[in-house]
């Protein structure tokens, strides 16, 4: 069986399947990404407080930057996305796409002393953040609160996004496997040049 590929950049199979894997890899963590901004769009239509508490909303808005940034953060198998994935059609959606990434690195997934300040909070004193006052000395860790009503852009880029890796996808799939006699069964991606 003929399993060659012709490709305008004369990839090998067994690097069109990478590429393959790193596309749907990264079309998944963009799917969980717009599906916890559906989530939050939700919750903050239905939430009946005057705001959501302030670790709710930081926990639900680091789900999507995490998921959203994981295409495109280093690491050592599939690989980042090319920097084609990181151009937007609109400002809008373009500022989405590097709050969300900004947001991984630098509020969620490290701690950066600039960032993420302590304050010390004596017996007795209400700290805003809190509401309430401790009848011990406390603390509390302070860094960037990102407003969910970010969601509406953050949501929109996730979509657009996930819309061109599905296509990309789907292309990529028809040119390594469209034209063969595939088996009747579900098989596993192997990175080689085989089937």
């Amino acid at each position: 069986m003929d399993f060659t590929v012709n490709s305008k950049r004369s990839r090998t199979r067994k690097q069109l399947k990478h590429d393959l894997y790193r596309l749907a890899l990264a079309d998944e963590s963009i799917r969980y990404a717009s599906a916890a901004c559906d989530f939050v769009a939700k919750v903050i239509i239905e939430w009946k407080g005057k705001t959501l508490p302030f670790i709710s909303g930081d926990c639900l808005m680091a789900s999507i930057a995490l998921f959203y940034a994981r295409p495109f953060t280093y690491n050592d198998f599939p690989g980042i996305l090319p920097k084609k994935w990181t151009r937007f059609s609109t400002p809008v959606l373009q500022r989405a796409h590097e709050e969300m990434i900004e947001c991984r690195h630098k509020i969620f997934a490290h701690c950066d002393p600039k960032i993420h300040t302590m304050s010390i909070i004596p017996a007795g004193v209400i700290f805003p953040k809190m509401g309430h006052a401790f009848p011990h000395i406390s603390y509390s860790v302070n860094s960037y609160t990102i407003p969910p009503t970010r969601v509406i852009s953050w949501r929109r880029a996730c979509k657009d996004l996930q819309k061109r890796l599905e296509a990309a996808s789907f292309e990529m799939l028809e040119t390594l496997y469209g034209t063969l006699d595939l088996p009747q069964r579900h098989f596993p991606l192997r990175f080689n040049n085989g089937l």
